[in-house]
């Protein structure tokens, strides 16, 4: 039991995407938890232009299929 909450404890330092390059005609698929994957699913992401991306999900959110779809501006980083 301890070594669970052990594992679900550590902090990893990690390293965000760097936008100051031209990013375009990208496109990302994952797997996840949340509204951003329709609940328990997948998610697809395409960037057409720089900063510019649409995305698509499914998913089962315990309740029944769950889907979820939109468009999304990367802001730069400062």
């Amino acid at each position: 039991m301890y070594l669970i909450v052990f594992l679900l404890l550590i902090n990893l330092p990690l390293q965000g995407q760097d936008l100051t390059s031209p990013i375009k005609n990208q496109v990302d698929i994952g797997i996840g938890i949340g509204m951003d994957y329709g609940g328990i699913g997948i998610r697809g992401t395409y960037l057409p232009i720089n900063k510019f991306g649409l995305f698509a999900s499914a998913g089962y959110n315990l309740n029944g299929l769950g889907f979820n779809a939109g468009a999304q501006w990367l802001f730069p980083k400062r």
